[in-house]
Order: structure tokens, then sequence, then C-alpha cells
């Protein structure tokens, strides 16, 4: 007999837990978004560089922790928000409804960004908005 396979639900780490987990489990999930980060965005990463990527997904991770997305998930997809439309949504047409609901402490954490992913990649068709360069 072969054991049933359940899901249980997103991995949820919340402040407490990472204490007690320690760094060398932070340390993973950061190397894992360092990695993933390579793969997906390598421009990006090249013109950050492994140091530049790390700190970014650390204020990332911080950010994250402010307005409640506690999941691994939750804050993966902040991150690929952060790389394509900036830290504070800069590049984004939807900037100011972005941050916005990241305030909103009504919202739980992973609505708060799978909202936000939504309403960005549907208004930039999945594009990054970039400044008009003439060179």
């Amino acid at each position: 007999m072969t054991p049933e396979k359940r899901f249980v639900g997103p991995l949820v780490i919340r402040s407490e837990q990472l204490t007690v987990l320690g760094e060398a489990s932070v340390s993973s999930f950061e190397n894992r978004m360092l990695r993933q980060t390579a793969t997906a965005y390598p421009d990006q990463y090249s013109e950050m560089g492994e140091s530049g990527c790390r700190n970014l997904i650390r204020r990332v991770i911080k950010k994250a922790r402010t307005h409640g997305i506690d999941t691994e998930g939750g804050v993966a997809v902040l991150l690929e928000l952060v790389i394509l439309f900036g830290e504070k949504f800069e590049r984004s047409p939807e900037r100011n409804w972005a941050n916005e609901m990241l305030l909103d402490p009504d919202v739980p954490g992973l609505l708060k960004i799978r909202l936000i992913r939504e309403r960005i990649m549907s208004s930039t068709q999945g594009r990054p908005v970039v400044p008009y360069s003439a060179s």
C-alpha cells in the first residue's frame, strides 16, 4: 500500500518561526530565489550581480513581512514584481493602487500579492514598463 499524497496548503513562515528555523533556512530560501532570478531574469541578475541580487532579495523579504506576506510563494511573486516594476512599483501603471493594497491591513498577505500581480500583469500584458531612452 502506497502512502496517500495530500496537499496541506502553502508553507507559511512567520517571523517567530524564522527565528526558530535559523539563518540556514533563510539562507536556503535566498539561494533558491537567487538561482530563480538568475534563470528567469538573466539581464537584471547580470546588472545587479550576485551581491546586489541577494541584497534585493533580503529587502523584498523584509518588505513582504512588513505587509503580511508570509509564504515563500508570496515572497517569490513579490520579488518577481519588484524585479519587473521596481521596489515601489514605480515602473507600473498601477503603482499607486499596488502600494495602497500593500498598506491595507484588512487584506491577507497572500491575497494582496495575488491581486497586485493579477492587476499589474493585466494592465501591462505581463511586460515590464521601462523608461524611454533616446540613445
